[in-house]
């Protein structure tokens, strides 16, 4: 009998529920922390926006994965102050962030806190800390995500997709006078083949760039649907991305699907110097949030034989190497590829004056 015990923060969500299911599976006692307390015994009155309800239910557990944005980590502070040990798979903000960062190394933490404890990013940040070890001359970092619209069931997910879709910058760098994307065209493995894929997630990369080490940072992605990829792509020139209204993305997704989905995830990270390919690898799944809760579990287990104190990305504490056969088992692929000439980024034409953009609060 497996006595070690997991609290997953936000467990009625889309990835909550996926994460209870992976830990349940692997033997652990799972407590569902819900803010909606249903009275039985393996469910937990916890809400992140009551510091109250954090700490009696964090300290029932071995080890707790948080699922929910919050952009004050408060569980992720009582995890520091009370030698708690918990992974965050929450978007957390770039300032959020340095906060705790920050408020780890100058306090005597006892705890220990992952952030990013997912896919990508979590075996990305692995992934990338591998390719720069190998190439530590590189001097950019260029990463293009799947944003798989077949499964992104979750509120969250499609919160913030939409964000970064409507939330522009060019060149790498977030610029609110800006209302388009830059795009790059990049060969992808078959059957995905040669996509232009547009910018993505400029303004927040709090996950790359303790990684990165002041290297240059582009980030981009494509849709996995052939017809909204084609529709971003076109509106993006005209600038109208911003305008956008979230509203429709949550259309059909009002309840967490039956069983996990197996859509195709691919993405891809390469290294450069000076234009030239360093490295490239790939990151392949069948289904985003099943594969994000099994990247968590191995998290997990990781974390309960090593945990120093501190505020951690996972590159900080842990090597791809030494996670790279549970990764397989998990169906986690990670390629190497043959470089091929790396295509410019493809600035967009400048033949109207800029409108500003709408910018999402986080």
């Amino acid at each position: 009998m497996n006595s070690r015990t997991v609290l997953v923060i936000g467990a009625d969500g889309v990835l909550g529920s996926t994460v209870t299911a992976a830990y349940a599976r692997a033997g652990w006692h799972v407590l569902r922390g819900t803010r909606r307390y249903r009275g039985d015994p393996d469910s937990v009155s916890v809400d992140v926006s009551r510091p109250e309800t954090i700490g009696p239910a964090l300290a029932r557990a071995d080890l707790t994965v948080n699922t929910v944005a919050d952009e004050d980590l408060r569980a992720e502070q009582w995890a520091l102050e009370h030698g708690h040990r918990i992974l965050n798979m929450a978007t957390v903000p770039v300032n959020s962030a340095r906060r705790l960062r920050i408020r780890a190394a100058q306090s005597t933490s006892r705890g220990t806190v992952l952030l990013n404890a997912g896919l990508a990013p979590g075996v990305t940040n692995l992934v990338i800390a591998d390719m720069l070890a190998r190439h530590p001359e590189s001097d950019t970092i260029d990463f293009v995500m799947c944003l798989p619209a077949s499964g992104m069931a979750g509120r969250a997910a499609v919160h913030f997709v939409h964000e970064n879709l409507t939330t522009i910058g060019q060149h790498g760098v977030y610029n609110k006078r800006s209302p388009r994307h830059d795009t790059r065209t990049v060969t992808l493995p078959n059957p995905i083949g040669t996509k232009k894929c547009f910018g993505f997630a400029e303004r927040d990369r709090a996950w790359l760039l303790d990684t990165a080490g002041g290297r240059t940072i582009r980030t981009y992605a494509y849709l996995d649907r052939p017809h909204l990829h084609r529709l971003v792509i076109a509106l993006n020139p005209l600038g109208l991305l911003p305008d956008i209204p979230e509203a429709p993305f949550h259309l059909g997704r009002h309840s967490i699907p039956p069983h996990p989905t197996t859509e195709p995830i691919l993405h891809w990270i390469a290294t450069s110097r000076q234009g030239t390919p360093l490295d490239i690898r790939t990151v392949e799944c069948a289904g985003g949030y099943q594969h994000a809760a099994q990247a968590a579990l191995i998290f997990g287990n990781t974390l309960l034989q090593t945990s120093p104190p501190g505020c951690f990305n996972p590159e900080e504490l842990l090597t791809l190497n030494s996670l790279h056969p549970q990764l397989n088992t998990a169906g986690i692929r990670v390629t190497t590829r043959n470089p091929e000439p790396t295509p410019s980024t493809e600035p967009l034409p400048r033949t109207a004056s800029p409108r500003p953009a709408r910018t999402a609060a986080i």
